[in-house]
């Protein structure tokens, strides 16, 4: 797809849209938007830590190169609802150059991003039911691989990513109409599965 075909699907990135989004606050918003669907700036303030008032510079960024979007306005900006816009971040293979160096600003803050998020589970951990506890993941291993199995590992994960996808979006309705509270055993939740498979950064000298 090239850039203006669709305007409900995030755009191809140029160096300067990666740039600007090479921020984990702005990063956090986006994930935040996937997981809740629509949040005012006041919202996005509080589960960012950050002023109203700079949520506001983040989403009109982050708007201007196509990312959020405002889905309902009201008499005031505080009213807004925004959204993501569908699509996300893609990257294929750079090689050197402004987009590279652009890339890999991106991929730091989504680390950032992305062990912020992780790391505030253990917290709220106890606040949760039982059986969600038990249910939430978190693990690591250590392998020795070739690139070539690296790569089919990546793949067997992205296939079981998509597996749940589906059934995520078998649930959509479901969860935006839902009833049930925290401790039903139907009651339905954002989870964010954050999937990392990398050859280990540095070796010893």
């Amino acid at each position: 797809m090239t850039q203006g075909d669709d305007p409900n699907i995030t755009p191809e990135l140029s160096v300067d849209a990666l740039l600007k989004l090479a921020n984990v606050v702005r990063f956090r918003i986006y994930v935040a938007l996937r997981a809740f669907g629509t949040l005012r700036a006041r919202q996005l303030a509080e589960l960012t830590g950050v002023t109203e008032t700079s949520m506001n510079r983040h989403l009109d960024v982050m708007r201007e190169v196509g990312f959020v979007q405002v889905s309902q306005t009201g008499k005031t900006r505080q009213s807004w609802l925004w959204s993501a816009v569908p699509g996300g971040v893609r990257v294929g293979r750079i090689e050197g150059g402004e987009i590279q160096e652009a890339a890999l600003e991106w991929l730091r803050a989504v680390s950032g991003g992305y062990g912020i998020i992780a790391s505030q589970w253990p917290s709220v951990a106890a606040s949760w039911p039982q059986t969600w506890q038990s249910a939430a993941e978190t693990s690591d291993w250590v392998m020795h691989l070739t690139a070539q199995q690296l790569d089919e590992l990546a793949a067997d994960l992205r296939a079981v990513a998509m597996k749940w996808k589906r059934a995520s979006e078998a649930n959509e309705t479901a969860w935006s109409d839902q009833q049930a509270e925290p401790g039903d055993p139907d009651w339905i939740a954002p989870v964010v599965v954050i999937l990392t498979a990398i050859p280990y950064p540095r070796r010893p000298q």
